[in-house]
């Protein structure tokens, strides 16, 4: 007899025993009408799944700007996620090619690009969990542009028509320039022959006369060609205001093309006035203007 979840099977039942204890006998089978009230459990429900996790922060942060190529980007969850995240970087070009690993401790996701990201792209991460993307855990950001390329007056091809010119008597030489767009001068540069001996330095003047830097120059004796003095500090230049380069001979000889500076010359954002030359026996500032060119030259490194 079955009712419900209980059953009384039919072999052997309808107990009975005189007396106490427990019931063995049975006889035809018979109902002796005796039986229970019996309540059934609700059954346990699962347990309610834990909230997906989410992203608390990332780097670089959303909207970021100005982001080296050679970052690495990461994300960190709220709480530990059902399996391994995921990160993935796209660019305007597609998906950017690199690895991901995952730090169980500081629930970290980490994403290393492969090379270099793309200079001024705005990148997209996405951080997944089974193909999912968390909440806040899709977030943009840009990377800076590449620095424009340093900029000089000449090239390391062009040399003075005069490379061994005999001034007679120690002499300092150069231009006057601007610039059109801001930046810093990082090194000054001269023309030498191996014929110029003795002592040699490179100057910077500021447009009011001012001395801004000197520095010596320290190569072999015998040197010739374009030679580089760098700057202990890059010197920022105002745009549009006028400074003075200059080289220093002890020895008289430096380079020299005559006419050189008899129109304005131009190289970027870098200008010399036409009639720009300089010159001054001795080591005061130069006033003494000129339109020959001295092998006179400057590094400058636009901003941005």
């Amino acid at each position: 007899r079955t009712v419900g979840p209980l059953t009384a099977p039919a072999a052997g039942n309808g107990r009975y025993r005189y007396g106490g204890g427990f019931p063995t006998s049975t006889w035809n089978a018979t109902n002796y009408f005796v039986d229970v009230v019996y309540e059934q459990s609700a059954p346990t429900p699962p347990p309610a799944p834990a909230p997906a996790p989410t992203v608390t922060s990332t780097s670089p942060t959303s909207g970021a700007t100005g982001v080296q190529a050679s970052t690495t980007i990461s994300a960190v969850l709220s709480s530990d996620p059902a399996s391994q995240p995921t990160l993935d970087v796209t660019s305007p070009a597609g998906g950017v090619a690199g690895s991901t690993a995952w730090d169980a401790a500081g629930r970290t996701v980490t994403f290393t690009p492969a090379a270099p990201l793309d200079s001024g792209a705005t990148l997209t991460a996405v951080v997944a969990v089974g193909g999912t993307a968390l909440g806040s855990g899709t977030w943009s950001f840009t990377v800076a542009a590449a620095p424009a390329a340093p900029v000089s007056l000449w090239t390391d091809t062009e040399l003075p028509s005069q490379p061994n010119y005999n001034a007679g008597r120690a002499i300092q030489a150069g231009e006057r320039f601007s610039t059109s767009t801001a930046g810093q001068v990082t090194a000054l540069r001269f023309y030498k022959s191996a014929q110029a001996t003795g002592t040699h330095s490179v100057r910077l003047w500021s447009p009011t006369g001012t001395l801004l830097v000197s520095r010596p120059w320290t190569g072999a004796a015998n040197a010739s060609g374009w030679q580089t003095v760098q700057l202990p500090t890059p010197i920022t230049l105002t745009v549009g205001a006028q400074y003075t380069v200059t080289y220093y001979s002890s020895n008289g000889r430096l380079g020299r093309t005559p006419l050189e500076l008899q129109a304005a010359r131009t190289r970027g954002p870098l200008t010399i006035p036409a009639g720009g030359g300089v010159t001054i026996f001795g080591t005061g500032y130069p006033r003494t203007a000129t339109s020959a060119g001295h092998g006179v030259d400057l590094v400058f490194q636009p901003a941005g």
